[in-house]
């Protein structure tokens, strides 16, 4: 039932090696002009015709948290409403005597440090992602499509269905090609499940390939929410050749501890019978014996953001490279503060009661209180208090995404500035009931 979790789990991580380089083959050459004309030139690394790669980020040995950004205008990037700069979190993650990279955000402090090896700040290309907006572009609805840049088990599949029952919105997920419409040659609009959604698979690197080819986001009157985990590959859907005027991402997602978020997938996998990784003889293991075995994610939203499998060793120079795409390209939403990440998604995307606001309202509601994809209240294991060693375990293994998440929940105040000048409550902003009597909720005496 979970749009995300399902394709995570369902390859391994050859297979997934694999597609990701017939992806980027497909990407690639679809709709290639000749190097003559402009065209992409993976050899040199460059994103666009025309386009300077102006975007690297620049650490020397002498000083690793000096950093280089051209991409940003104006060049303000503490004080730019696209969010804080992660540098002075490196000034202090790279300071010998910090005892703990956790300390202050669990108040443990027996908790190793980063091992040198970590703590090298290696030279990356930072991507460029041209196919997604940056937050601090302009809200454009017309040619711009929303993307749900869904990390596993931290409420997006809630975001979705709210997007799709209550809102009415078109998703493209892995339930549109249910029923054998993987198999169709042009796209449309299914009615399944009460929902609408559009007849592609964008949790999977082979559905990507297909709604490429499909030409999916050539227009917006196809789809209105794009889910997927893969952002660099949704990047793709929108080119090259990337073009100005063209139709672009916007992206939005959730963040949840990550500790949570691990004993969730734990929980999880025990009763997911419909997932491939489905391990019902995990219903006997203890948190350790999870923690240990190969099942555990390893540092998953910062590999996914920095596009390297778990076979790459990671370093300082994959969170500072994490951290800066999410600055750029992400709008952060935060499970721990669900319902003002709703809202403020709703504000930047500009989603309104357009049928029967009462209805939607109600179906809003009882979303938020149930959520979707939940596993059953009082069964599970809870999250192990910090310093036992079954927290330790899971923290070994996240512990750049510890990092990350804490970046997030600052990020996610910041970005609070590029939404003052949206009302709240937007989804009743003019307002309207297509299947009503009266055509306002003004006229209805809903408003004031």
């Amino acid at each position: 039932r979970d749009a995300l979790t399902s394709s995570f789990f369902q390859s391994s991580e050859n297979k997934m090696r694999r597609a990701q380089e017939n992806i980027r083959d497909v990407f690639l050459t679809e709709e290639a002009v000749s190097n003559q004309d402009g065209s992409y030139d993976d050899s040199q690394g460059n994103c666009c015709p025309g386009v300077e790669d102006n975007n690297t980020v620049v650490v020397t040995d002498e000083n690793p948290q000096e950093v280089e950004h051209s991409r940003n205008p104006d060049d303000k990037f503490i004080e730019h409403v696209g969010g804080t700069s992660h540098i002075p979190f490196f000034e202090q993650l790279m300071n010998p005597s910090y005892s703990s990279s956790y300390s202050e955000l669990n108040g443990s402090e027996h908790l190793t440090k980063f091992s040198a090896e970590e703590r090298l700040v290696e030279k990356l290309h930072s991507p460029d992602l041209y196919g997604l907006k940056d937050n601090w572009d302009p809200i454009e609805i017309d040619s711009e499509i929303p993307i749900l840049w869904h990390v596993p088990k931290t409420g997006g599949t809630t975001v979705q269905d709210i997007a799709g029952a209550c809102h009415g919105k078109v998703i493209a997920c892995e339930i549109g090609v249910k029923y054998g419409h993987s198999k169709d040659t042009k796209l449309k609009i299914l009615q399944l499940q009460r929902q609408s959604y559009v007849n592609v698979d964008t949790t999977t690197l082979d559905g990507l390939i297909r709604a490429k080819r499909l030409r999916l986001v050539r227009t917006k009157s196809m789809v209105d929410l794009i889910v997927s985990p893969y952002l660099h590959e949704v990047d793709q859907l929108f080119g090259p050749p990337f073009v100005d005027g063209q139709i672009r991402g916007r992206v939005v997602t959730m963040f949840r501890h990550p500790i949570e978020r691990a004993i969730s997938t734990f929980n999880y996998l025990q009763i997911a019978h419909w997932e491939p990784e489905y391990r019902p003889e995990m219903q006997g293991w203890t948190v350790e014996q999870y923690a240990t075995s190969d099942v555990i994610e390893d540092n998953w939203m910062t590999r996914q953001l920095v596009h390297v499998d778990s076979s790459t060793p990671l370093n300082m120079g994959h969170l500072q490279l994490a951290m800066d795409v999410i600055r750029r390209k992400v709008f952060v939403g935060l499970m721990s503060r669900f319902e003002e990440s709703l809202e403020r998604f709703e504000a930047i995307f500009q989603w309104k009661y357009t049928f029967n606001p009462t209805e939607q309202e109600a179906c809003r509601e009882s979303m938020l209180a149930i959520g979707s994809n939940v596993s059953p209240r009082g069964r599970g294991n809870p999250v192990p208090p910090p310093g036992t060693p079954a927290y330790n375990f899971i923290l070994s293994h996240n512990k750049f995404d510890m990092q990350l998440y804490k970046y997030a929940e600052s990020l996610f105040d910041e970005q609070a500035r590029l939404v003052t000048d949206i009302e709240g409550g937007f989804r009743f902003h003019e307002a309207s009931c297509s299947k009503c009597e009266v055509s306002t909720l003004a006229d209805a005496g809903l408003l004031e």
